[in-house]
Order: structure tokens, then sequence, then C-alpha cells
């Protein structure tokens, strides 16, 4: 068994096991203890791992790449949904950031959430290349489980995020062929009702 199939295991143990009798909390940050109701919640997603630019078989720098993402959304409990916002940094060393901004869905059930991330527009800048920068598009669907923290008033997250990044043009003008790059990742994240 991969070490990565086992902390997905740990992780998803260790959450339903610390907060039984909150399974409900899990839908959103704005719970509280004992209750369940909707509202706004903030978060922020991080994850580290070795280097995997973006330009394909040519990679820019040997070590760790960090990637980091905010979001804003609301949750409607009824309906067991959220829609918000997030912005994305993906670090690779010192040669190459991608940002990211874009839009949540999210479908909610207990502890448990699915989310489908449209990234309506990506910017790569790269440094020490014969281009500097490229743009194109996002999407991305994550499962991951939320559990509540400090008595309700925060959360933590633990998720599998599966993305795609299209990009489309360099340097201003069209590609000749459309890149796409495919990553997995599980992530942290650790998020606040407001």
């Amino acid at each position: 068994m991969s070490i990565f199939v086992r902390l997905v295991f740990l992780i998803f143990t260790f959450a339903t096991v610390t907060s039984p009798a909150n399974a409900q909390v899990g839908i959103s940050a704005d719970s509280g203890v004992s209750k369940n109701e909707s509202g706004f919640m903030g978060g922020f997603s991080f994850f580290f791992f070795q280097d995997e630019s973006s330009l394909g078989e040519n990679t820019l720098n040997e070590g760790s790449s960090t990637f980091k993402r905010v979001d804003l959304q609301y949750n409607f409990v009824n309906y067991f949904s959220g829609v918000g916002v997030f912005y994305e940094s993906n670090s690779f060393g010192e040669d190459q950031e991608d940002t990211s901004l874009g839009l949540i869905f999210e479908a909610l059930a207990g502890n448990f959430f699915l989310n489908y991330l449209h990234g309506l527009q990506v910017e790569q800048k790269f440094e020490n290349r014969s281009f500097s920068s490229r743009k194109g598009y996002l999407s991305a669907i994550e499962f991951g489980i939320r559990a509540p923290l400090l008595f309700g008033f925060s959360y933590y997250e633990f998720k599998v995020h599966n993305r795609t990044l299209s990009i489309i043009k360099e340097d201003g003008r069209k590609m000749d062929s459309q890149y796409t790059l495919s990553q997995t990742m599980p992530m942290l994240a650790i998020g606040v009702k407001l």
C-alpha cells in the first residue's frame, strides 16, 4: 500500500472519529457546535511537492514547489451546496509562478464535500526563458472531508485535488497547439467562518 493511500486513510479516519457527534457541523464552518446554519466561510489550502513544472518534460528547477489557494464561499446548507471564488498561486522555485482566479461550486453531504473549480484566468510567469508569460484556463475536481475546530469557529479540510491546466497563449500570441497538464495532489486546508 502506497504512503499516499495510507495518509488518506489515516486522515479520513481521524476526522471521522474525532467528531462523530458533530457530523453535521462539517457542512458549514458557520454552524457552530450544535447548530447547522448556512453561512460564509474562508479557507487557505496548501501543498508542497517535488518540482513538476508546466513545461512538460523540461523541468525548470530541481527541488520542491509550493501550492497555495485562498477560498471565499457561501454554503447553502438546506440545499446541500455552496458557491464561491478562489485565488491560487503555484510557485516552482524562482523560475516559474502560476496564478489563477476562478469559481467554486460545492456539493455537501455531512462532513464530506465535492468541489468543482473553474479557473477563469490562469497566468504563468517565467524567468530565464525565451518567453515570459503564458495564459489559459483550468478545471479541477476535489473530494474531501471538513471537520470543525475551536467549537465550530474554524475548520480543517483534507482533500484530494485533481486539476487540468490548459495553456492557449504564449506572450500574448495564440499557441499553435494547446498545452495541457494534469496533476493530482492531496491538500490540507484551514479556515474560519466569516
